[in-house]
């Protein structure tokens, strides 16, 4: 079966294999997430009052874990900041959430919003009738950045990976035995390249011109472990959750930036 990219029982490694190091303010969208002050997860933020993760980030039985037992730092390349710390007041996971391999998607509401400067921004969403095959885009996270190492990266990581077909990937995959659809994007497959344990929930992003796009949120990989050759990684498609995601979020979802492959944003990009 499929390997999530995190897990909360065993001391993880998070980097991005083959990648390097991200540099202050290149990805001010990005969070660093502990768990009962352990970094667990990568995550990004969508507006100020609300970041995006993978479910499985935040749900360890059957109900997300309660908030308080989070914190995240923003506006640092560094796992464990110092730099600005914060606390969350509720968290939102798909509940279809491990009905199979979709849905793994999840929203934590800040208790105070961040305020954006240039080493804190949000980032893009894509449009759910957008299109994201055959090109490349760029993973970041504080995933494991060799193979076989068990050491969480200090520094923010990064890597150009590729975008395979959906249909390509879906082969690959069931071959394997695992389902991928239509509400995922896969990434990567090159040999000793890729997204490891600690990447989870963050974000492969494309871009439109000059503006960047969360177009997924690093979801699992094969039983073949990480950076497999021919073997991406799979993300959510953020696009196919931008109705759950308006819902969910209600009025806060008035500051959320939703862009296509080709035009322009009606909503203020950070840039």
């Amino acid at each position: 079966m499929d390997r999530m990219l995190t897990d909360p029982d065993e001391e993880l490694s998070p980097r991005v294999i083959g990648g390097r190091d991200a540099v202050e303010k290149e990805f001010p969208w990005m969070v660093a997430l502990h768990y009962q002050g352990r970094f667990v997860c990568s995550s990004f933020l969508i507006t100020p009052k609300v970041l995006m993760t993978a479910a499985h980030c935040v749900v360890f039985g059957r109900e997300p874990e309660d908030p308080k037992h989070y914190n995240g730092y923003v506006g640092t390349i560094n796992r464990d900041g110092p730099d600005t710390e914060i606390q969350f007041s509720e968290i939102i996971a798909h509940t279809q959430y491990g009905s199979g391999t979709e849905y793994d998607i999840a929203l934590m509401k800040l208790k105070e919003p961040v305020a954006l400067n240039d080493g804190i921004q949000t980032i893009c969403l894509p449009t759910k009738d957008s299109v994201y095959e055959d090109m490349t885009a760029q993973v970041m996270g504080w995933g494991v950045s060799e193979k076989g190492g068990r050491e969480s990266a200090k520094v923010l990581q990064t890597a150009t990976e590729n975008i395979p077909t959906n249909s390509m990937c879906g082969f690959i995959y069931a071959i394997l035995g695992i389902p991928v659809t239509r509400r995922h994007v896969c990434a990567g497959g090159e040999s000793s390249k890729g997204i490891c344990f600690g990447d989870s929930g963050g974000p492969l992003v494309a871009m439109n011109e000059t503006k960047p796009i969360a177009i997924g949120v690093a979801s699992f990989g094969s039983y073949l472990g990480c950076a497999a050759a021919r073997v991406p990684a799979v993300y959510t498609f953020t696009g196919s959750y931008s109705d759950w995601i308006v819902e969910k979020m209600g009025e806060d979802s008035s500051d959320l930036c939703f862009l296509n492959r080709t035009t322009e944003s009606t909503r203020r990009w950070w840039g």
